[in-house]
């Protein structure tokens, strides 16, 4: 494996690897250099070898923190850094590059993606001829890069295409316990010999504190839900490494204890703790399993996310992840949209009573809504149709 090549010191801290876009931070919100120094090189001590950065993450100050913090040993890590310039004229993409390898002190970047790609992008910027493709493989034959890569957060059927174009070595993705939408296409990517290093394990923080429930889907195996989150998904077999955005020595010990100390969960294991998520999902959560059959909604309700959230709320005990979440979801497209016009209903595989569990799910993700009322509205003058107005 590709993570393993630039001499990673153990089998298994090898496949954690640091992710550089939160680093420790002053109340500006900008990052501390000497603490961020210290933490990215302790990380080192205690055996991470993979650092990954990009172009815009802490304020641009991450990819400069990050090449002065691994200086000293630069030849025995792997850096892997972005390129979010898909549909800037070439000679603006080739700037970052350059800027890059000279913020990095390098001469060199192990992994170069181009981040945050979807099929679009790939199809109109990357893969035509003179395209960001013929830059990637122009610098790579310069030994400017060594691996052609990509980040995605794209559906998972862009994500299938785009590995299917046989571009690159490498692919950076999403992937934790609360979001699974890849997994199936993981499996084709191994067959196919790319690498899979995902980001977010912890599922942008949302798994990084203590839950009851969690424990319990697990029988008890684990001692937080940062070691089930990053058990799980060192446990699926396209896995090569796991990024891990940490701020604090805390966490760093932390994660490099799990990973260095705990074994990735077996497909036993999430086998069981998939039965006992669909039985909590049917006993008191929603059981909806995120196919998307339901949409599009007429009033823009975002049911599946919706549901994913409430999910997070009962059937895994992330109350105050799943209430954020659904804030950055209630401007456009929340539950209290939801006319009950029904369109949902016969499109439902699961013959989940979508309207009522709609409302059910706005008054526990929006505590404000827990006293939710309906009342009748007329849209127009000339028509029999109504709104049905959830007021808090």
């Amino acid at each position: 494996m590709i993570y393993t090549q630039l001499g990673a010191r153990g089998p298994r801290v090898s496949r954690l690897g640091f992710g550089c876009m939160r680093l420790p931070s002053g109340p500006d919100g900008r990052p501390l250099r000497d603490e961020s120094v210290q933490l990215l090189r302790q990380a080192f001590e205690w055996g991470v070898t993979y650092f990954d950065t990009a172009v815009g993450y802490c304020a641009g100050q991450s990819q400069p923190i990050l090449g002065e913090a691994v200086a000293p040993f630069r030849d025995r890590v792997v850096l892997s850094t972005k390129n979010p310039f898909h549909d800037a004229p070439y000679d603006r993409w080739r700037r970052a590059l350059e800027d890059s390898l000279r913020l990095l002190r390098t001469d060199h970047i192990d992994l170069y993606h181009l981040h945050s790609l979807n099929w679009d992008a790939f199809e109109r910027h990357v893969a035509p001829s003179g395209g960001k493709l013929d830059g990637m493989r122009k610098a790579r034959d310069e030994g400017l890069i060594r691996h052609i890569c990509c980040s995605v957060h794209d559906s998972a059927e862009a994500l299938r295409r785009i590995a299917a174009t046989g571009a690159f070595d490498v692919i950076t993705l999403q992937y934790n316990l609360l979001n699974r939408d890849y997994e199936e296409v993981m499996h084709e990517m191994a067959a196919r010999g790319i690498g899979i290093v995902v980001m977010g394990p912890i599922g942008g923080g949302r798994l990084g504190v203590n839950s009851d429930r969690i424990a319990a889907l697990t029988g008890g195996a684990v001692q937080s839900t940062p070691e089930a989150a990053l058990r799980f998904v060192l446990g699926h077999p396209a896995v090569s490494l796991a990024l891990s955005g940490m701020s604090s020595m805390d966490q760093l010990a932390e994660n490099v204890r799990i990973v260095s100390e705990k074994p990735p969960f077996t497909p036993e294991q999430v086998a069981a703790m998939d039965a006992e998520l669909r039985d909590a999902r049917a006993r008191i959560g929603v059981n909806c399993p995120g196919c998307g059959y339901c949409m599009p909604c007429p009033r823009g309700v975002a049911i599946p996310d919706i549901f994913r959230r409430y999910n997070e709320l009962r059937a895994m005990g992330l109350t105050a992840a799943a209430r954020r979440g659904y804030a950055g979801l209630a401007a456009i497209a929340g539950a209290d949209r939801c006319t009950q016009c029904g369109a949902c209903l016969p499109k439902c595989p699961q013959r989940i009573e979508i309207p009522q569990m709609l409302q059910r799910s706005l008054a526990e993700l929006d505590p404000a809504c827990a006293g939710v009322t309906a009342t009748l509205a007329p849209v127009g003058v000339t028509g029999p149709e109504f709104l049905i107005h959830l007021a808090c």
